[in-house]
């Protein structure tokens, strides 16, 4: 079942009338011709914004036209369209014009005017280019100049940017250390070099110890590996160290000057901390060769939810499967299991499950992705304020009796498509158990068969099971089934 797209557009209107030229409409004019289309083109407007005798060339002198502005771009997002009688009324500044559609299109709102259509096909598509084009001009300039004022200012011993841990930005001075941080950090880098303990053993510390980062979140690896690589602890200043990706470079490729901050650590320490992270393979790029076993990615922890990663020990040549937020210091259990327990587990499962026939037992979720289900629940909700702002519209005078029933009525009516569709993707599925066990002895056949590839094993178990979380204290795996 498709999902009912929503067809009413909820509008506000907005009038001037200047006291330049004397051929412009009145006031009751432009509101009248501005209801007529909204009716038309199944809009409701349930807000006027008006600045009458007020010059357009400034919209900063236009208070109403600040509030609309503002009401647009707020949270609740009440409009979806802007109609206004005239381009001119909405701006006679071409700057202006620009910049505020620019504002509102990106909050997804279009300006119409009711008696001047953009052409559709390619003039209508140019005019549209042009102003985007005007716009990412401004963004990438003004982005430009900014970058050159950092550098500018970092040449100069300046900090443009917020500190790392361990220190308090001052504006338009020097950095102060953080005494309750400094601590940690100088915890951490002993901890990292003289106690040999590992990046992972130090992010559990953290975590366990109740420590927090400098914007009140559980420590992980990548924030604490970008501690302990960063100079800015050796008194030292650095950019252009990460690439367009946003990777590490050597630091051979940094930038690096004498900053004017305290240190905390010896420039020799922060490159002994640095030459441990290279010879951990921690700054490696990973390879794009696709999954390295067919069961990566789909065993889950069953404590913290988080991935079982695939692990290979050269040394005494097996392979295992560890919790990925354990691994990262953010799960306090290992969740540890090779490959030969998960994979005789897994057959022996599926194998068990295909062969209890009638007496299986499924707990169903809907067939409907949740994404879609939340999608419609917003607009049954946006629908809510609606008929909040039509009934406000007609409380205040804006609309008759008449308008607002037939508002009313237009808006209930999507509301009711919408209700049903989302009755309908909540239901329990019904399931098909002999097709659903049938699947899951083929996968079987694929997954035991020698002459299957990866490739091919990792299809198969992908075809009926969403995840498999596997818990090592009980022992226990649970499959999460896509039912037929």
């Amino acid at each position: 079942m498709q999902a009912p797209k929503q067809q009413i557009k909820s509008a506000c209107a907005y009038i001037r009338v200047s006291t330049e030229q004397q051929e412009e409409l009145s006031p009751d004019s432009q509101r009248r011709l501005l209801k007529e289309y909204a009716e038309k083109n199944n809009m409701i407007v349930t807000k006027f914004y008006e600045d009458l005798g007020i010059s357009g060339r400034k919209a900063d002198k236009r208070p109403e036209f600040q509030n609309m502005i503002s009401d647009c771009k707020s949270k609740d997002h009440p409009y979806d369209v802007v109609l206004v009688w005239k381009f001119s009324r909405f701006a006679r500044n071409q700057e202006e014009s620009i910049l505020y559609k620019s504002l509102l299109n990106k909050a997804k709102i279009e300006v119409v005017s009711v008696s001047e259509s953009v052409p559709d096909g390619m003039v209508g598509g140019l005019v549209e280019r042009i102003f985007e084009w005007m716009d990412e001009y401004y963004s990438i300039n003004l982005s430009g100049e900014a970058k050159r004022g950092w550098e500018e200012k970092r040449l100069k011993g300046g900090y443009p940017a917020s500190c790392p841990y361990g220190y308090d930005y001052v504006k338009g001075g020097i950095p102060k250390i953080n005494e309750e941080e400094i601590k940690i950090v100088r915890k951490i880098f002993d901890m990292y070099l003289y106690d040999d303990r590992s990046a992972s053993y130090i992010t559990k510390w953290l975590n366990q110890n109740g420590h927090r980062t400098k914007f009140g979140r559980t420590w992980d690896n990548r924030y604490l590996i970008d501690l302990l690589v960063n100079p800015f602890f050796a008194g030292k200043i650095r950019w252009k160290a990460f690439d367009e990706n946003k990777h590490l470079k050597p630091i051979s490729e940094w930038i690096i000057m004498d900053g004017v901050h305290d240190a905390i650590i010896t420039m020799e320490e922060f490159e002994e901390a640095y030459k441990k992270r290279i010879a951990c393979g921690a700054l490696k790029r990973r390879g794009a060769n696709g999954c390295k076993n067919w069961l990566s990615g789909m065993v889950k922890c069953s404590h913290c939810g988080a991935t079982l990663i695939y692990c290979k020990e050269s040394k005494h040549n097996y392979s295992y499967f560890r919790c990925k937020g354990y691994i990262n210091g953010l799960c306090s259990h290992a969740n540890y299991v090779t490959e030969n327990k998960l994979t005789e587990d897994i057959v022996a499962g599926l194998k068990n499950i295909s062969g209890l026939n009638n007496e299986i037992c499924f707990k169903t979720k809907s067939e409907y992705h949740n994404n879609d289900i939340d999608s419609i629940s917003k607009q049954i909700g946006e629908i809510d304020k609606k008929l909040k702002r039509v009934r406000n519209a007609f409380v205040n005078g804006i609309d008759t009796i008449e308008e607002y029933k037939a508002s009313k009525e237009k808006l209930e009516a999507e509301k009711k498509d919408l209700e049903k569709y989302l009755t309908k993707s909540t239901s329990p599925t019904k399931t098909d158990k002999k097709k659903m066990l049938s699947n899951i002895e083929k996968v079987i056949n694929i997954i035991t068969d020698d002459e299957s590839d990866m490739f091919r094993k990792s299809q198969a178990i992908q075809s009926i099971c969403e995840k498999i979380v596997y818990s090592k204290e009980a022992d226990e795996i649970d499959f999460f089934f896509y039912l037929s």
